[in-house]
Protein backbone atom coordinates (compact mmCIF):
# COMPACT_ATOMS: atom_id res chain seq x y z
CA UNK A 1 0.00 0.00 0.00
CA UNK A 2 2.39 2.48 0.75
CA UNK A 3 4.37 1.80 -2.50
CA UNK A 4 1.54 2.06 -4.23
CA UNK A 5 0.48 5.50 -2.92
CA UNK A 6 4.57 7.07 -3.69
CA UNK A 7 4.31 5.82 -7.50
CA UNK A 8 0.90 8.50 -7.61
CA UNK A 9 2.68 11.84 -6.63
CA UNK A 10 5.34 11.89 -9.50
CA UNK A 11 3.10 13.29 -11.97
CA UNK A 12 1.88 15.72 -9.70
CA UNK A 13 5.12 16.47 -8.88
CA UNK A 14 6.18 17.00 -12.59
CA UNK A 15 2.81 19.26 -12.84
CA UNK A 16 3.95 21.20 -10.01
CA UNK A 17 7.74 22.04 -11.18
CA UNK A 18 6.23 23.20 -15.09
CA UNK A 19 3.32 24.74 -13.47
CA UNK A 20 6.96 26.80 -11.57
CA UNK A 21 8.85 26.97 -14.83
CA UNK A 22 5.08 28.86 -16.42
CA UNK A 23 4.79 31.10 -13.27
CA UNK A 24 8.85 32.53 -13.50
CA UNK A 25 8.56 32.83 -17.14
CA UNK A 26 5.03 34.79 -16.56
CA UNK A 27 7.04 36.51 -14.44
CA UNK A 28 9.59 37.60 -16.94
CA UNK A 29 7.12 38.89 -18.96
CA UNK A 30 5.43 41.23 -16.92
CA UNK A 31 8.60 42.68 -15.79
CA UNK A 32 9.50 43.16 -19.71
CA UNK A 33 6.34 44.59 -19.60
CA UNK A 34 6.30 46.50 -16.98
CA UNK A 35 10.14 47.71 -18.49
CA UNK A 36 8.41 48.31 -21.37
CA UNK A 37 5.52 50.23 -20.35
CA UNK A 38 8.21 52.20 -18.11
CA UNK A 39 9.93 53.02 -20.83
CA UNK A 40 7.07 53.90 -22.85
CA UNK A 41 5.97 56.17 -20.71
CA UNK A 42 9.52 58.17 -19.83
CA UNK A 43 9.71 58.04 -23.74
CA UNK A 44 5.92 60.00 -23.87
CA UNK A 45 7.23 62.14 -21.18
CA UNK A 46 10.28 63.23 -23.03
CA UNK A 47 8.62 63.54 -26.15
CA UNK A 48 6.33 65.71 -24.80
CA UNK A 49 9.04 68.29 -23.06
CA UNK A 50 11.04 68.16 -26.24
CA UNK A 51 7.92 69.43 -28.17
CA UNK A 52 7.40 72.96 -25.61
CA UNK A 53 10.83 74.31 -26.18
CA UNK A 54 11.22 76.66 -28.87
CA UNK A 55 14.81 76.87 -27.99
CA UNK A 56 17.41 75.00 -30.52
CA UNK A 57 20.00 74.50 -28.10
CA UNK A 58 17.42 73.00 -25.43
CA UNK A 59 15.78 70.74 -27.85
CA UNK A 60 19.05 69.28 -28.52
CA UNK A 61 19.99 68.37 -25.14
CA UNK A 62 16.70 67.02 -24.40
CA UNK A 63 16.68 64.55 -27.64
CA UNK A 64 20.37 63.58 -26.68
CA UNK A 65 19.16 62.91 -23.34
CA UNK A 66 16.56 60.49 -24.46
CA UNK A 67 19.19 58.66 -26.31
CA UNK A 68 20.98 58.30 -23.18
CA UNK A 69 18.76 58.49 -20.37
CA UNK A 70 15.87 56.38 -21.92
CA UNK A 71 17.89 53.82 -24.57
CA UNK A 72 20.86 53.66 -22.71
CA UNK A 73 23.23 54.80 -25.54
CA UNK A 74 27.03 55.04 -25.15
CA UNK A 75 27.48 57.92 -28.15
CA UNK A 76 24.98 59.48 -29.54
CA UNK A 77 24.58 62.43 -31.94
CA UNK A 78 22.40 64.80 -34.52
CA UNK A 79 22.91 65.63 -37.68
CA UNK A 80 21.25 68.54 -39.79
CA UNK A 81 21.75 68.69 -43.49
CA UNK A 82 22.95 71.95 -44.27
CA UNK A 83 21.66 72.76 -47.94
CA UNK A 84 23.96 75.49 -48.55
CA UNK A 85 26.95 73.23 -48.21
CA UNK A 86 24.98 69.82 -49.45
CA UNK A 87 26.36 68.32 -46.25
CA UNK A 88 25.31 66.51 -43.17
CA UNK A 89 27.33 68.37 -40.01
CA UNK A 90 26.82 67.61 -36.23
CA UNK A 91 24.44 70.24 -34.27
CA UNK A 92 24.75 67.88 -30.95
CA UNK A 93 26.76 65.03 -29.56
CA UNK A 94 27.53 62.97 -26.77
CA UNK A 95 30.04 60.67 -26.16
CA UNK A 96 31.78 61.86 -28.79
CA UNK A 97 35.48 63.72 -28.64
CA UNK A 98 35.08 67.13 -30.35
CA UNK A 99 37.93 66.39 -32.98
CA UNK A 100 36.11 64.22 -34.55
CA UNK A 101 32.72 66.10 -33.85
CA UNK A 102 34.84 68.84 -36.62
CA UNK A 103 35.67 66.06 -38.88
CA UNK A 104 31.90 64.43 -39.32
CA UNK A 105 30.45 65.39 -42.40
CA UNK A 106 28.72 63.16 -44.70
CA UNK A 107 26.82 64.15 -48.16
CA UNK A 108 24.48 62.04 -49.36
CA UNK A 109 25.19 58.40 -49.26
CA UNK A 110 28.23 58.74 -47.98
CA UNK A 111 29.08 56.56 -44.50
CA UNK A 112 25.80 55.51 -42.59
CA UNK A 113 24.65 58.76 -42.00
CA UNK A 114 24.80 59.49 -45.78
CA UNK A 115 22.76 56.15 -46.72
CA UNK A 116 19.90 56.87 -44.45
CA UNK A 117 19.42 60.81 -45.48
CA UNK A 118 19.62 59.86 -49.02
CA UNK A 119 17.52 56.57 -48.52
CA UNK A 120 15.18 58.44 -45.81
CA UNK A 121 14.82 54.77 -44.06
CA UNK A 122 16.06 53.51 -40.74
CA UNK A 123 18.71 51.40 -39.99
CA UNK A 124 20.11 48.80 -36.95
CA UNK A 125 23.28 47.36 -37.79
CA UNK A 126 24.14 44.73 -35.26
CA UNK A 127 28.68 45.56 -36.20
CA UNK A 128 29.41 48.55 -37.67
CA UNK A 129 32.94 47.64 -37.71
CA UNK A 130 32.44 44.59 -40.35
CA UNK A 131 29.51 47.01 -42.17
CA UNK A 132 31.06 48.69 -45.63
CA UNK A 133 29.63 52.33 -45.31
CA UNK A 134 31.17 52.69 -41.41
CA UNK A 135 33.47 55.48 -42.36
CA UNK A 136 36.83 55.88 -40.06
CA UNK A 137 37.61 58.91 -38.73
CA UNK A 138 41.02 60.21 -37.39
CA UNK A 139 42.75 56.47 -38.64
CA UNK A 140 41.05 54.94 -35.50
CA UNK A 141 40.63 51.08 -35.29
CA UNK A 142 37.26 50.28 -36.45
CA UNK A 143 35.63 49.20 -33.05
CA UNK A 144 33.07 46.69 -32.80
CA UNK A 145 29.76 48.32 -31.64
CA UNK A 146 26.10 48.26 -32.94
CA UNK A 147 24.64 51.20 -34.40
CA UNK A 148 20.79 52.80 -35.31
CA UNK A 149 20.46 55.84 -37.30
CA UNK A 150 17.10 56.92 -38.08
CA UNK A 151 16.15 59.76 -40.03
CA UNK A 152 14.42 63.16 -38.85
CA UNK A 153 11.57 63.74 -41.20
CA UNK A 154 9.02 66.61 -41.28
CA UNK A 155 6.57 66.47 -43.76
CA UNK A 156 8.38 63.98 -46.23
CA UNK A 157 11.25 65.81 -46.33
CA UNK A 158 14.28 64.58 -44.59
CA UNK A 159 15.93 67.14 -42.31
CA UNK A 160 19.02 64.80 -40.87
CA UNK A 161 19.51 62.15 -38.56
CA UNK A 162 19.85 61.00 -35.39
CA UNK A 163 22.29 58.13 -34.43
CA UNK A 164 23.32 56.22 -31.26
CA UNK A 165 25.65 53.25 -30.30
CA UNK A 166 26.22 50.65 -28.00
CA UNK A 167 29.47 48.21 -27.67
CA UNK A 168 28.90 44.79 -28.62
CA UNK A 169 29.03 43.29 -25.15
CA UNK A 170 26.40 45.74 -23.61
CA UNK A 171 23.96 43.81 -20.73
CA UNK A 172 21.37 44.90 -23.36
CA UNK A 173 22.48 45.35 -26.91
CA UNK A 174 20.64 47.39 -29.50
CA UNK A 175 17.45 45.55 -30.61
CA UNK A 176 14.81 46.44 -32.89
CA UNK A 177 12.73 47.34 -29.63
CA UNK A 178 14.62 50.18 -29.29
CA UNK A 179 15.38 50.62 -32.82
CA UNK A 180 11.38 51.24 -32.65
CA UNK A 181 12.07 54.02 -29.62
CA UNK A 182 14.68 55.78 -31.73
CA UNK A 183 12.03 56.11 -34.70
CA UNK A 184 9.49 57.19 -32.00
CA UNK A 185 11.28 59.77 -30.88
CA UNK A 186 13.08 60.68 -33.65
CA UNK A 187 9.83 61.65 -35.48
CA UNK A 188 8.99 63.47 -32.49
CA UNK A 189 12.43 65.50 -32.46
CA UNK A 190 12.40 66.26 -36.12
CA UNK A 191 8.99 68.51 -35.78
CA UNK A 192 10.68 69.96 -32.38
CA UNK A 193 13.54 70.74 -34.38
CA UNK A 194 11.74 72.76 -37.28
CA UNK A 195 9.68 74.73 -35.01
CA UNK A 196 12.71 75.53 -32.59
CA UNK A 197 14.67 76.30 -35.56
CA UNK A 198 12.05 78.58 -37.17
CA UNK A 199 11.54 80.40 -34.39
CA UNK A 200 14.96 81.12 -33.74
CA UNK A 201 15.13 82.05 -36.80
CA UNK A 202 12.16 84.65 -36.50
CA UNK A 203 14.47 86.27 -33.78
CA UNK A 204 17.50 86.53 -35.68
CA UNK A 205 15.75 87.87 -38.34
CA UNK A 206 13.61 90.28 -36.01
CA UNK A 207 17.01 91.10 -34.33
CA UNK A 208 19.07 91.37 -37.70
CA UNK A 209 16.18 93.80 -38.84
CA UNK A 210 16.06 95.67 -36.07
CA UNK A 211 20.28 96.18 -36.09
CA UNK A 212 19.58 97.37 -39.89
CA UNK A 213 17.25 100.15 -38.93
CA UNK A 214 19.37 101.25 -36.13
CA UNK A 215 22.72 101.38 -37.96
CA UNK A 216 20.72 103.19 -41.23
CA UNK A 217 19.04 105.86 -38.88
CA UNK A 218 22.50 106.36 -37.32
CA UNK A 219 23.66 107.11 -40.47
CA UNK A 220 21.63 109.72 -42.28
CA UNK A 221 22.49 112.21 -40.16
CA UNK A 222 26.50 111.73 -41.04
CA UNK A 223 27.21 113.82 -44.33
CA UNK A 224 30.79 113.53 -44.37
CA UNK A 225 31.76 111.10 -47.24
CA UNK A 226 34.69 109.65 -45.54
CA UNK A 227 32.94 109.43 -42.16
CA UNK A 228 30.20 107.99 -43.10
CA UNK A 229 31.92 105.29 -45.47
CA UNK A 230 33.59 103.96 -42.52
CA UNK A 231 30.12 103.94 -40.49
CA UNK A 232 28.79 102.04 -43.52
CA UNK A 233 31.45 99.25 -42.94
CA UNK A 234 30.84 98.90 -39.35
CA UNK A 235 27.03 98.34 -40.21
CA UNK A 236 28.06 95.94 -42.12
CA UNK A 237 30.03 93.89 -39.23
CA UNK A 238 27.04 94.13 -37.22
CA UNK A 239 24.82 93.39 -39.64
CA UNK A 240 26.40 90.38 -41.17
CA UNK A 241 28.87 89.18 -38.56
CA UNK A 242 31.66 89.51 -40.75
CA UNK A 243 35.25 89.50 -39.70
CA UNK A 244 36.55 90.94 -43.21
CA UNK A 245 34.40 93.38 -45.20
CA UNK A 246 35.61 96.32 -47.77
CA UNK A 247 33.64 98.79 -49.14
CA UNK A 248 35.27 99.98 -52.71
CA UNK A 249 34.47 102.68 -55.11
CA UNK A 250 33.93 102.68 -58.61
CA UNK A 251 37.17 105.05 -60.26
CA UNK A 252 35.24 106.21 -63.35
CA UNK A 253 38.44 107.24 -65.03
CA UNK A 254 40.45 104.47 -64.90
CA UNK A 255 37.05 101.78 -64.93
CA UNK A 256 38.35 99.83 -62.17
CA UNK A 257 37.35 99.36 -57.97
CA UNK A 258 39.31 100.61 -55.33
CA UNK A 259 39.19 100.32 -52.21
CA UNK A 260 38.13 102.98 -49.98
CA UNK A 261 37.34 101.61 -46.10
CA UNK A 262 37.87 98.15 -44.62
CA UNK A 263 38.11 95.83 -41.63
CA UNK A 264 40.62 93.33 -41.71
CA UNK A 265 42.67 94.40 -44.76
CA UNK A 266 46.02 96.15 -43.60
CA UNK A 267 46.34 100.01 -44.94
CA UNK A 268 49.11 97.95 -47.39
CA UNK A 269 46.76 95.59 -48.43
CA UNK A 270 43.87 97.97 -49.38
CA UNK A 271 45.86 100.49 -51.62
CA UNK A 272 47.66 97.32 -53.51
CA UNK A 273 43.97 96.30 -54.43
CA UNK A 274 42.50 97.64 -57.86
CA UNK A 275 40.28 95.41 -59.41
CA UNK A 276 38.94 96.36 -62.97
CA UNK A 277 35.55 96.04 -63.87
CA UNK A 278 34.42 92.58 -65.30
CA UNK A 279 37.45 91.08 -63.37
CA UNK A 280 37.52 89.10 -60.24
CA UNK A 281 34.65 88.86 -58.01
CA UNK A 282 33.86 92.35 -57.48
CA UNK A 283 34.93 93.26 -60.88
CA UNK A 284 31.90 90.90 -61.85
CA UNK A 285 29.38 92.40 -59.30
CA UNK A 286 30.05 96.12 -60.61
CA UNK A 287 29.93 94.69 -64.36
CA UNK A 288 26.67 92.69 -63.66
CA UNK A 289 24.94 94.84 -60.55
CA UNK A 290 24.18 91.68 -59.45
CA UNK A 291 24.88 90.06 -56.19
CA UNK A 292 26.88 87.38 -55.92
CA UNK A 293 26.92 84.45 -53.01
CA UNK A 294 30.00 81.69 -53.17
CA UNK A 295 30.21 78.79 -50.98
CA UNK A 296 33.44 78.03 -51.41
CA UNK A 297 35.74 80.85 -53.23
CA UNK A 298 39.20 78.41 -53.23
CA UNK A 299 37.28 76.46 -56.50
CA UNK A 300 34.94 78.67 -57.54
CA UNK A 301 36.35 80.31 -61.42
CA UNK A 302 36.31 84.48 -60.45
CA UNK A 303 38.65 83.76 -57.47
CA UNK A 304 42.03 84.38 -58.16
CA UNK A 305 44.59 84.32 -55.37
CA UNK A 306 43.98 81.11 -53.98
CA UNK A 307 46.64 81.39 -51.77
CA UNK A 308 45.58 84.16 -49.29
CA UNK A 309 45.70 83.14 -45.78
CA UNK A 310 43.19 85.73 -44.48
CA UNK A 311 40.37 83.58 -45.22
CA UNK A 312 39.46 81.67 -43.09
CA UNK A 313 36.07 80.85 -44.03
CA UNK A 314 35.43 79.36 -47.59
CA UNK A 315 31.99 81.79 -47.91
CA UNK A 316 31.90 84.96 -49.48
CA UNK A 317 29.01 87.52 -50.06
CA UNK A 318 29.04 90.55 -52.59
CA UNK A 319 26.64 92.97 -53.10
CA UNK A 320 26.67 96.25 -55.64
CA UNK A 321 26.32 99.80 -54.38
CA UNK A 322 23.53 101.06 -56.94
CA UNK A 323 22.21 104.79 -57.47
CA UNK A 324 19.27 105.26 -60.23
CA UNK A 325 20.79 101.83 -61.38
CA UNK A 326 24.18 102.66 -61.87
CA UNK A 327 26.43 100.74 -60.25
CA UNK A 328 28.81 103.22 -57.90
CA UNK A 329 30.88 100.21 -56.26
CA UNK A 330 30.68 97.10 -54.22
CA UNK A 331 30.52 95.86 -50.63
CA UNK A 332 32.70 92.42 -50.09
CA UNK A 333 32.00 90.43 -46.73
CA UNK A 334 33.99 87.28 -45.89
CA UNK A 335 35.22 84.97 -42.23
CA UNK A 336 31.29 84.78 -41.26
CA UNK A 337 31.20 84.89 -36.99
CA UNK A 338 30.05 82.95 -35.53
CA UNK A 339 32.17 80.09 -37.99
CA UNK A 340 29.62 79.50 -40.96
CA UNK A 341 28.61 79.96 -44.56
CA UNK A 342 27.02 83.14 -45.54
CA UNK A 343 23.18 82.14 -46.56
CA UNK A 344 20.18 83.58 -49.33
CA UNK A 345 18.87 85.49 -46.27
CA UNK A 346 22.23 87.10 -45.49
CA UNK A 347 22.81 88.26 -49.12
CA UNK A 348 18.57 89.47 -49.52
CA UNK A 349 19.73 91.39 -46.14
CA UNK A 350 23.05 92.89 -47.04
CA UNK A 351 21.55 94.31 -50.51
CA UNK A 352 18.65 95.99 -48.43
CA UNK A 353 21.44 97.94 -46.15
CA UNK A 354 23.17 98.47 -49.77
CA UNK A 355 20.91 100.07 -51.47
CA UNK A 356 20.44 102.19 -48.13
CA UNK A 357 23.97 102.90 -48.05
CA UNK A 358 24.09 103.77 -51.95
CA UNK A 359 21.26 106.52 -51.37
CA UNK A 360 23.18 108.05 -48.19
CA UNK A 361 26.40 108.15 -49.64
CA UNK A 362 24.82 109.88 -52.79
CA UNK A 363 23.51 112.17 -50.62
CA UNK A 364 26.67 113.12 -48.84
CA UNK A 365 28.04 113.62 -52.00
CA UNK A 366 25.88 116.06 -52.85
CA UNK A 367 26.26 117.90 -49.91
CA UNK A 368 30.03 117.92 -50.48
CA UNK A 369 29.74 119.28 -53.73
CA UNK A 370 27.17 121.48 -52.64
CA UNK A 371 29.63 123.25 -50.00
CA UNK A 372 32.20 122.65 -52.20
CA UNK A 373 30.67 125.05 -54.37
CA UNK A 374 29.66 127.34 -51.96
CA UNK A 375 33.65 127.50 -50.47
CA UNK A 376 35.29 127.27 -53.69
CA UNK A 377 35.72 129.28 -56.92
CA UNK A 378 33.98 127.19 -59.69
CA UNK A 379 36.45 128.64 -62.06
CA UNK A 380 40.13 128.02 -60.63
CA UNK A 381 39.10 125.99 -57.94
CA UNK A 382 40.88 128.55 -55.02
CA UNK A 383 38.68 128.99 -51.69
CA UNK A 384 35.69 132.17 -52.37
CA UNK A 385 36.63 135.48 -51.10
CA UNK A 386 34.10 135.05 -47.76
CA UNK A 387 35.42 131.12 -46.85
CA UNK A 388 38.86 132.80 -46.88
CA UNK A 389 37.94 135.56 -45.15
CA UNK A 390 36.60 133.03 -42.01
CA UNK A 391 39.29 130.65 -43.06
CA UNK A 392 41.73 133.58 -42.29
CA UNK A 393 40.33 134.70 -39.20
CA UNK A 394 40.66 131.03 -37.34
CA UNK A 395 44.34 130.91 -38.66
CA UNK A 396 45.00 134.23 -36.93
CA UNK A 397 43.78 133.09 -33.73
CA UNK A 398 45.63 130.41 -34.01
CA UNK A 399 48.76 131.66 -34.64
CA UNK A 400 48.23 134.45 -31.89
CA UNK A 401 47.30 131.79 -28.84
CA UNK A 402 50.13 129.40 -30.47
CA UNK A 403 52.56 132.78 -31.03
CA UNK A 404 53.47 130.82 -34.46
CA UNK A 405 53.54 134.00 -37.42
CA UNK A 406 51.65 134.07 -40.13
CA UNK A 407 52.24 135.79 -43.51
CA UNK A 408 49.63 137.17 -46.38
CA UNK A 409 50.19 137.30 -49.82
CA UNK A 410 47.96 138.83 -52.29
CA UNK A 411 48.78 138.85 -55.70
CA UNK A 412 47.17 140.28 -59.24
CA UNK A 413 47.92 139.55 -63.12
CA UNK A 414 49.39 142.50 -64.65
CA UNK A 415 47.14 144.22 -67.56
CA UNK A 416 44.73 141.45 -67.21
CA UNK A 417 41.73 144.19 -68.62
CA UNK A 418 44.06 144.90 -71.72
CA UNK A 419 44.26 140.78 -72.33
CA UNK A 420 40.48 140.11 -71.81
CA UNK A 421 39.96 142.83 -74.48
CA UNK A 422 42.64 142.07 -76.63
CA UNK A 423 42.24 138.03 -76.79
CA UNK A 424 38.65 137.63 -75.34
CA UNK A 425 37.02 136.65 -72.09
CA UNK A 426 37.26 133.02 -73.14
CA UNK A 427 41.05 133.66 -73.10
CA UNK A 428 41.00 135.45 -69.76
CA UNK A 429 39.30 132.64 -67.84
CA UNK A 430 42.03 130.52 -69.32
CA UNK A 431 44.91 132.51 -67.67
CA UNK A 432 43.10 133.23 -64.55
CA UNK A 433 42.66 128.74 -64.21
CA UNK A 434 46.32 128.93 -65.30
CA UNK A 435 47.47 131.09 -63.07
CA UNK A 436 45.60 129.58 -60.49
CA UNK A 437 47.65 126.10 -61.09
CA UNK A 438 50.59 127.64 -60.66
CA UNK A 439 49.83 129.44 -57.46
CA UNK A 440 48.72 125.95 -56.17
CA UNK A 441 51.35 124.09 -57.46
CA UNK A 442 54.85 125.89 -56.66
CA UNK A 443 55.45 125.73 -53.59
CA UNK A 444 52.16 125.49 -51.78
CA UNK A 445 52.76 123.24 -48.46
CA UNK A 446 49.30 121.09 -46.71
CA UNK A 447 48.12 123.98 -44.39
CA UNK A 448 48.27 126.64 -46.62
CA UNK A 449 45.30 128.53 -48.11
CA UNK A 450 44.95 130.10 -51.41
CA UNK A 451 41.63 131.95 -52.79
CA UNK A 452 40.34 133.75 -55.45
CA UNK A 453 39.84 137.39 -54.00
CA UNK A 454 37.80 138.78 -56.73
CA UNK A 455 38.29 139.60 -60.53
CA UNK A 456 42.04 139.32 -61.35
CA UNK A 457 43.40 139.31 -57.99
CA UNK A 458 44.53 136.45 -55.74
CA UNK A 459 45.19 135.75 -52.29
CA UNK A 460 47.24 132.98 -50.36
CA UNK A 461 48.03 132.63 -46.27
CA UNK A 462 50.99 131.06 -45.53
CA UNK A 463 50.65 129.27 -41.96
CA UNK A 464 53.12 129.51 -39.49
CA UNK A 465 55.48 130.87 -42.21
CA UNK A 466 58.07 134.66 -41.15
CA UNK A 467 57.99 137.31 -43.70
CA UNK A 468 61.53 136.62 -45.00
CA UNK A 469 59.79 132.72 -45.98
CA UNK A 470 56.93 134.78 -47.50
CA UNK A 471 58.92 137.08 -49.27
CA UNK A 472 60.75 134.05 -51.08
CA UNK A 473 57.12 131.74 -51.68
CA UNK A 474 56.05 135.00 -53.23
CA UNK A 475 58.98 135.45 -55.50
CA UNK A 476 58.31 131.67 -56.87
CA UNK A 477 54.76 132.28 -57.37
CA UNK A 478 55.80 135.29 -59.63
CA UNK A 479 59.04 133.68 -61.66
CA UNK A 480 56.69 130.35 -62.36
CA UNK A 481 53.85 133.09 -63.94
CA UNK A 482 56.49 134.86 -65.77
CA UNK A 483 58.76 132.06 -67.47
CA UNK A 484 55.08 129.75 -68.22
CA UNK A 485 54.43 129.74 -71.45
CA UNK A 486 50.62 130.67 -72.36
CA UNK A 487 48.96 129.63 -75.17
CA UNK A 488 45.04 129.72 -76.01
CA UNK A 489 43.80 128.63 -79.17
CA UNK A 490 46.91 129.29 -80.93
CA UNK A 491 47.28 132.58 -79.46
CA UNK A 492 50.43 133.33 -77.36
CA UNK A 493 50.73 135.70 -74.94
CA UNK A 494 53.40 136.96 -71.73
CA UNK A 495 51.39 137.13 -68.47
CA UNK A 496 53.22 138.57 -65.35
CA UNK A 497 51.77 139.29 -61.70
CA UNK A 498 52.55 141.66 -59.56
CA UNK A 499 51.95 140.76 -55.83
CA UNK A 500 52.54 142.25 -52.42
CA UNK A 501 53.52 140.44 -48.63
CA UNK A 502 52.08 141.32 -44.95
CA UNK A 503 53.18 139.41 -41.47
CA UNK A 504 51.90 138.99 -38.13
CA UNK A 505 53.14 139.75 -35.85
CA UNK A 506 55.61 142.44 -37.92
CA UNK A 507 52.89 144.28 -39.93
CA UNK A 508 49.61 143.87 -38.28
CA UNK A 509 47.70 141.85 -35.61
CA UNK A 510 44.07 141.84 -37.57
CA UNK A 511 42.54 140.29 -40.08
CA UNK A 512 42.00 143.65 -41.72
CA UNK A 513 45.26 144.96 -41.03
CA UNK A 514 47.32 142.01 -42.68
CA UNK A 515 44.72 142.73 -45.74
CA UNK A 516 45.26 146.60 -46.26
CA UNK A 517 49.11 146.12 -45.97
CA UNK A 518 49.65 143.24 -48.49
CA UNK A 519 46.86 145.11 -50.91
CA UNK A 520 49.04 148.71 -50.43
CA UNK A 521 52.57 146.75 -51.45
CA UNK A 522 50.60 145.06 -54.06
CA UNK A 523 49.96 148.50 -55.23
CA UNK A 524 53.55 149.48 -54.77
CA UNK A 525 54.77 146.58 -56.96
CA UNK A 526 52.05 147.96 -60.01
CA UNK A 527 52.99 151.68 -59.71
CA UNK A 528 56.67 150.42 -59.62
CA UNK A 529 56.53 149.03 -62.91
CA UNK A 530 54.54 145.75 -62.80
CA UNK A 531 55.52 141.84 -62.34
CA UNK A 532 57.13 143.35 -58.80
CA UNK A 533 57.24 142.40 -55.22
CA UNK A 534 56.32 144.34 -52.67
CA UNK A 535 56.91 144.14 -49.12
CA UNK A 536 57.33 146.32 -46.02
CA UNK A 537 60.98 146.21 -44.34
CA UNK A 538 62.26 146.46 -40.49
CA UNK A 539 61.56 150.23 -40.55
CA UNK A 540 57.81 150.48 -41.70
CA UNK A 541 59.04 151.46 -44.91
CA UNK A 542 57.26 149.94 -48.31
CA UNK A 543 59.29 148.59 -50.61
CA UNK A 544 60.20 146.37 -53.76
CA UNK A 545 61.78 142.94 -52.56
CA UNK A 546 64.76 141.89 -54.88
CA UNK A 547 66.49 139.14 -54.35
CA UNK A 548 70.28 138.95 -54.81
CA UNK A 549 69.65 136.53 -58.31
CA UNK A 550 67.18 138.16 -59.73
CA UNK A 551 68.54 140.82 -62.76
CA UNK A 552 66.96 144.84 -62.48
CA UNK A 553 64.47 146.26 -64.52
CA UNK A 554 64.90 149.55 -65.51
CA UNK A 555 61.44 150.84 -64.60
CA UNK A 556 61.48 149.29 -61.57
CA UNK A 557 63.25 151.25 -59.06
CA UNK A 558 63.62 150.80 -55.48
CA UNK A 559 60.36 152.99 -54.76
CA UNK A 560 59.09 153.99 -51.05
CA UNK A 561 55.66 154.40 -50.67
CA UNK A 562 54.77 157.62 -49.02
CA UNK A 563 51.99 158.00 -46.38
CA UNK A 564 49.18 159.66 -48.84
CA UNK A 565 49.09 157.05 -51.48
CA UNK A 566 46.12 156.67 -53.09
CA UNK A 567 46.13 152.85 -52.35
CA UNK A 568 45.06 153.64 -48.70
CA UNK A 569 41.71 154.50 -49.37
CA UNK A 570 41.37 151.31 -51.48
CA UNK A 571 42.84 149.08 -49.37
CA UNK A 572 40.51 150.07 -46.42
CA UNK A 573 37.58 149.11 -48.16
CA UNK A 574 39.00 145.54 -49.50
CA UNK A 575 39.60 144.69 -45.70
CA UNK A 576 36.10 144.91 -45.02
CA UNK A 577 35.05 141.45 -44.08
CA UNK A 578 32.23 139.95 -46.24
Amino acid sequence: MPQQGLINLLPLRKALSELEKQIVNLQGKSGELERRSRLASAMLDATREISSSLSFPAVINQILDGTQNLLGARCSSIMLFDREVNELRVVGSRGIDSETVRELRFRAGEGIAGYVLDSGDPILIEDASHDERFVLRNGHTPKAESIACVPLRDSGRVLGVLSMDKPLDARDPLSEDELAYLIFLADHAAVALKNARLHEDLAHRVTQLSTLYEVGSALTSVLNVDRLLSKIIDGVVQVTGAQICSLMMLDTDRNCLRVRVAKGLTASMMKKINIPIGEGISGHVAKTGEPLLIADIENHPLFKKRSLKKYSSSSLLTVPLKIKGKVMGVLNVNNKQPAGVFTAEDQNLLTLFANQASVLIENANLYENMERLATTDGLTGLAVHRHFQETLDEELRRAKRFQRPLSLMMMDIDHFKILNDTYGHQTGDYVLREVARLVMRVGRRKDDIMGRYGGEEFIAALIETPKRGALRAAERFRTAVQEQPFCHKGKKMSVTISAGVSNYPEDADTREALIRVADECLYLAKDSGRNLLGYVDKSGTKRIYRPANRKSSSDSASKVATKGSRTTARSSMMAKAT
